[in-house]
């Protein structure tokens, strides 16, 4: 957990907290305010991804503050910044040119 202050940068976020019921994900719209209980790895994933931000501009934690145990693995990083491809297989047309009449 942080004492910094969030807020959702993104159209919407998961994040994990704490309840008397135990463990919950509860969702956060843009704007919203990251609860101060949210999982400090889960915080790291929204930071890296840009989809929440330090409210007021401060500070953030970074991916080097969470423990080794929860950091994403070197390679899954590398994967993330490997341009995507144009679409799902099946949504191409065979041979990869488009069919008209």
């Amino acid at each position: 957990m942080s004492d910094t202050a969030y807020v959702v940068t993104g159209e919407y976020v998961t994040v994990r907290t704490m309840t008397n019921d135990g463990p919950r994900i509860v969702g956060l719209y843009k704007g919203s305010a990251v609860p101060g209980d949210a999982a400090d790895d889960w915080i790291a994933h929204h930071l890296e991804n840009k989809l929440i931000a330090v409210q007021g501009g401060g500070t953030a934690v970074t991916a080097e503050s969470v423990p080794e145990e929860t950091a994403a693995p070197e390679a899954a990083a590398e994967e993330a910044e490997a341009p995507k491809s144009a679409g799902h297989p099946s949504r191409r047309p065979a041979g990869g040119a488009a069919k008209g009449g």
